[in-house]
């Protein structure tokens, strides 16, 4: 993580011109002060009423494209800084002042997501800005739709009602469903589905227990259930419409037929779906980079 600050200082305004020259002798002798590891530049301006504001909430870029996150900061004597969770996906750099307006550039170097934090050091106020880097626009997109769907989901990672969770892409979109498992007790147990499209999608609830799900990679999930000596297996599959669909392969058999469908193996501990519990979000982080978010 990666922190850089933008210093605002209130004066008269026929400071201004002289602020050009302190500026640049200010972020030179920082720069070589602390090699690099937290920079600052000095900007003297003349301000009235506080306020800080940023007018960039999403910022998809190329890689080697460089694009700006605007903002303004008219609060006398204070700073805006920034944290970038993944200093390799892009490198940040702060523009000029125009005025109380200044912009930070933001310079894809390669695919992913990741988020960079805005506080003004006055009052604290905070803004947060997913960011994705991709070499297409269809890269890009999926990217902030991860980013978008890392924050939805973290509400019911964290949910009371949620004992366990599952997170894994059924329909192979680039971003994972969730899966939460709520219920004190196996005879309560509910598996609820969420997806994600361009906002959280509620796909479906499954009232079952004793089960455990498996997965080969390629989509979908099977289902098994062992209670009481019988085994019963269900496909599930997640439809276009973003909900869940079920067969069933078998049920409540008590030797467990032959299916050679080379995607699932029950007695093969690779393919169980992991479970984590409720409140890990180190877990839950490190999914999501798998999938391509730095949280």
């Amino acid at each position: 993580m990666t922190h850089r600050s933008r210093i605002f200082s209130s004066t008269h305004s026929f400071s201004s011109f002289i602020s050009a020259s302190v500026s640049k002798a200010a972020l030179a002798l920082c720069t070589f002060l602390l090699a690099g590891c937290c920079s600052f530049l000095l900007q003297t301006v003349a301000v009235s009423a506080g306020s800080f504001e940023c007018y960039t909430y999403t910022l998809a870029v190329g890689i080697d494209e460089t694009l700006p996150i605007d903002m303004s900061l008219s609060y006398p004597n204070s700073s805006v800084n920034y944290w970038i969770n993944d200093t390799s996906l892009a490198d940040c750099e702060w523009g000029h002042w125009h005025g109380n307006n200044v912009a930070l550039y933001v310079t894809g170097r390669k695919t992913g997501a990741t988020q960079i934090k805005l506080t003004n050091s006055a009052d604290s106020t905070t803004y947060v800005i997913n960011v994705a880097v991709g070499r297409t626009s269809s890269d890009r997109d999926r990217l902030l739709n991860l980013a978008a769907a890392y924050t939805a989901y973290k509400y019911y990672v964290e949910d009371s009602k949620t004992e366990g969770y599952y997170l894994y892409d059924m329909n192979l979109d680039g971003i994972p469903e969730l899966i939460t498992r709520q219920g004190e007790y196996s005879a309560d147990e509910e598996y609820h589905f969420y997806s994600y499209n361009d906002g959280i999608e509620y796909a479906g609830v499954l009232t079952i227990n004793h089960c455990a799900f498996y997965a080969n990679g390629y989509g979908g999930l099977a289902l098994c259930r062992r209670y009481m000596g019988t085994t019963s297996r269900y496909d599930l599959t997640l439809d276009r419409y973003y909900e869940v669909q079920y067969s069933t392969v078998f049920s409540n058999v008590f030797k467990e037929p032959d299916t050679p469908d080379k995607l699932y193996n029950f007695n093969d501990n690779r393919y169980t779906l992991t479970e984590y519990s409720r409140g890990d979000i180190s877990s839950f982080n490190n999914a999501f980079y798998g999938y391509g978010y730095s949280a």
